[in-house]
């Protein structure tokens, strides 16, 4: 029979959730907790059961991935999609693809439509968005890296820096 396992938040005074995880051992956990740097700011801790560990670890990824914890980092990012986007094909461009893609992305990051923390499209998905190969795709995401437009995560991918006015 599996274990029932807690789904639980760390919650600042406004409400928002400072800290979101899964455990089969609340105070234990709570413990734990108790030496990280964020926990003096808890105003509130709330608990929510689940028939099991796999029910309780996919809804804290729907929970984390909903409520954009201030201090979880896995899981913790808003994905942008490429549904709605109304880029130009790049196939037949004259400049460096790599460049032009990098433009339109950039433009997106500064018009705030790619918001600071979300995470970028794949290589693959930017590349068939505008019609080139997804090795120009990653060419344009390094170059957008050197700008410090955004940033790696290894083993998450890249994602969009908060800018810091000079």
């Amino acid at each position: 029979m599996p274990e029932r396992t807690a789904l639980y938040r760390y919650l600042a005074d406004d409400g928002h959730p400072l800290y979101i995880g899964i455990t089969g051992n609340v105070k234990e956990r709570r413990e734990a907790h108790s030496h990280q740097p964020w926990h003096r700011e808890a105003a509130s801790f709330v608990v929510e059961w689940h028939d099991s560990a796999a029910d309780a670890a996919a809804a804290e990824i729907r929970a984390i991935k909903a409520e954009l914890p201030t201090y979880n980092r896995a899981h913790n990012f808003g994905d942008i999609t490429l549904d709605d986007m109304a880029w130009p094909s790049l196939a037949k461009a004259h400049r460096t693809k790599a460049i032009q893609l990098a433009e339109l992305m950039r433009i997106e990051i500064e018009t705030g439509r790619w918001p600071v923390g979300h995470k970028l499209p794949g290589p693959r998905a930017l590349a068939a968005a505008v019609d080139i190969g997804w090795c120009t795709a990653r060419q344009a995401i390094e170059k957008l890296v050197d700008a410090r437009y955004v940033y790696l995560r290894r083993g998450f991918g890249h994602f969009v820096r908060q800018r810091r006015l000079l």
